[in-house]
């Protein structure tokens, strides 16, 4: 069971860093088929999921309520934005994802098209290092105290 605030951030971030590594895996292969689009795309999902939560613990650890209603998860960006978590830049490339989010949740694997995919998957890697210098880097939110954040 994950203790404390700065322990379930690093269980984000060490599982997008293993899916990032995974991600670069899948996208060596000569050729993409279904499945390797179906496996990247996953990739994809499951990095930008990691930041969404850990967007929402940081949120949450500044008493910040997000309603779980239709538009919710684009709250979470928005929110973040608002409060100086995360950079207008950021915000733009997250909600790229975002947008991804909810097409691999509510579409068909088969229907993925690589020319879509293949830059959102080449530049996710820059968007987690993005996010980790800019909400990570300097202070990560433990309990009663910032703690310093080791991005190297």
């Amino acid at each position: 069971m994950v203790e404390n605030l700065k322990d379930k951030i690093n269980y984000d971030v060490e599982n997008i860093e293993e899916t990032i590594t995974e991600l670069n895996k899948a996208l060596s292969c000569p050729t993409f088929g279904n499945i390797e689009l179906a496996a990247i795309s996953t990739y994809i999902h499951n990095i930008y999921k990691g930041m969404e939560n850990i967007l929402t613990l940081i949120l949450k650890h500044k008493n910040i309520v997000i309603v779980k209603n239709d538009s919710w998860h684009k709250s979470i960006v928005n929110k973040a934005l608002e409060i100086g978590i995360i950079s207008n830049e950021l915000s733009l490339e997250l909600k790229k994802y975002l947008s991804f989010r909810h097409y691999f949740i509510h579409g068909y694997s088969v229907k993925l098209r690589q020319e879509d995919l293949l830059p959102l998957a080449k530049n996710i890697e820059s968007v987690w290092n993005n996010f980790k210098q800019t909400t990570l880097a300097g202070e990560v939110y433990s309990e009663n105290t910032l703690v310093e954040y080791n991005t190297v």
